[in-house]
């Protein structure tokens, strides 16, 4: 089986988020159960240049966008035993930076038409277009168009929907101009514009809808989140969509990559270890490199995360006096909004010895992160999946999470009496529900019993990509048998 996936961001390429290490790790072991998986994604500056120079060209053309003739070149290698293509153009993504542009949705329209354009041109022929979040979403939506043209004739798409509430929106007359379309031919076309809405320049459009309704199927990155993406308000505005769909949208949890996450020889790990026994000179090594009391006693908390509302900072901040009078260490990496870095920054100040703050993302740092901590903080509002907490139980460093979406799916709460479970948890989204959490791990932690057990539980666990794997590639053979038989 040929799967394409069209993506925006990809390891070891180029990464902002968790879409990067999925579509950068579900490949690998989808490979390994025998499918011919491309990944196809821009050309962006931040591609490492030992990278770029195995890139050759595949093939090249132009489109007009706007009225503007943009040229563009998809180049292709081998990178990790994965076919990679990079579509490349100098007026998009020439820049630094992955997202956060105000022509955001414009050049990410420009990608789905410069990639459906380049598809055609392909030797290799896909079974399956498999696209992520809005950045791709277009795409489907031009397949459908030209479901007869050259190689286009029948390959079914798949959307997997990785956070709803990022959508690619545009006024209508904006998709217009970009797609060289006269006002009316959207609705015959493709654009699934709402009845309520017609007659006016200002409606808008979204990617994201546009996805969600002409992909051959939708599916999501947990089961959880799937069921809640059906109602709002996590449905973003689109939860009727996602009711509407025949068969329904589909969960399927994220793995990790084990090979690379793997503290028995990760390069970034200082002192590599097979236990949580051999976590102890990482934490002393990440104490004395954070300027953190250096103290073995002291249950060093991480927090490794995009700086975002989505994220449950406000109950950290919130909580800060409590957590440091509890003796807690707090570890805190990721970039994000300017208000949560300013914050959190000037708490640090507050509290020196007790928390520290980098607001810089570095990977090498971040996997210090998760070998020397003990616990790792993610008190989120909402969350489709989450990578962190499989990392951090690899790694043995015990999550403590709130019971939304993904976290809902892949964290069982300890039970001190069974000695099963991986990790703490609460459910409403206030502070004291979070600190009672933090309390009921800090009397693990201080258990030594139960903290074996809770150990003992957690290294049983299988956090590889290998039975989500196997459920998309059942999701596959179910969309192209669908596709032959509709």
């Amino acid at each position: 089986m040929n799967i394409l996936f069209v993506v925006s961001e990809a390891v070891p390429l180029v990464k902002s988020g968790g879409l990067g290490e999925y579509a950068g790790s579900l490949p690998k072991t989808l490979a390994s159960l025998g499918v011919d998986v491309r990944v196809m994604l821009p050309a962006h500056e931040e591609i490492a240049g030992g990278y770029r120079c195995k890139f050759r060209e595949a093939v090249a053309g132009t489109l007009k966008m706007g009225g503007e003739l943009q040229h563009w070149r998809l180049l292709e290698a081998d990178v990790q035993g994965i076919h990679y293509y990079l579509l490349e153009n100098a007026h998009y993504f020439g820049r630094r930076g992955l997202y956060g542009y105000d022509d955001e949705t414009e050049r990410y329209v420009f990608y789905c038409l410069a990639a459906a354009l380049a598809i055609r041109e392909l030797a290799f022929q896909p079974d399956i277009i498999h696209c992520h979040d809005w950045q791709t979403a277009l795409l489907p939506a031009l397949l459908e168009r030209d479901a007869q043209v050259g190689n286009y004739a029948h390959i079914p798409s798949i959307l997997t929907i990785h956070n709803m509430h990022y959508q690619g929106k545009a006024e209508k007359a904006q998709f217009r101009r970009w797609l060289g379309l006269r006002p009316g031919e959207e609705k015959g076309l493709f654009l699934p514009l709402q009845e309520n809405q017609a007659g006016s320049d200002k409606e808008w459009v979204s990617c994201l809808e546009l996805g969600l309704t002409t992909a051959s199927r939708v599916t999501t990155v947990s089961p959880s989140y799937a069921d809640e993406i059906a109602e709002e308000p996590l449905g973003a505005g689109l939860s009727h969509i996602v009711r509407q769909r025949w068969g329904g949208v589909r969960g399927i949890c994220n793995g990790i990559d084990t090979v690379s996450y793997d503290p028995t020889g990760d390069p970034a790990v200082p002192y590599p270890y097979a236990s949580w026994r051999g976590k102890r000179l990482n934490k002393a090594a990440l104490q004395r490199r954070l300027g953190l009391r250096e103290d073995a006693g002291a249950p060093l908390f991480a927090i490794v995360s995009r700086l975002v509302w989505q994220k449950g900072l406000d109950l950290v901040i919130s909580l800060l006096e409590q957590l440091v009078a509890r003796g807690i260490q707090l570890a805190v990496i990721g970039a994000g909004e300017a208000y949560y870095e300013s914050v959190l920054h000037s708490a640090a100040t507050q509290y020196p010895g007790s928390l520290s703050v980098h607001t810089t993302f570095e990977d090498s740092l971040a996997r210090q992160f998760y070998a020397g901590a003990d616990f790792l903080l993610m008190p989120s509002l909402y969350e489709p999946c989450g990578i962190s907490q499989r990392i951090a139980l690899q790694y043995r460093t015990i999550p403590i999470v709130r019971l939304i979406g993904g976290l809902k799916d892949t964290i069982v709460p300890f039970d001190p009496l069974t000695g099963q479970g991986s990790g703490f948890a609460f459910e409403e989204y206030h502070p004291e529900e979070l600190l009672a959490a933090v309390d009921r791990a800090l009397q693990t932690y201080h258990d030594r019993n139960r903290w074996d057990a809770l150990h003992t539980s957690i290294a049983a666990l299988d956090l590889s990509w290998q039975s989500s794997a196997s459920a998309y590639l059942s999701t596959y053979l179910e969309t192209v048998i669908s596709s032959h038989t509709s």
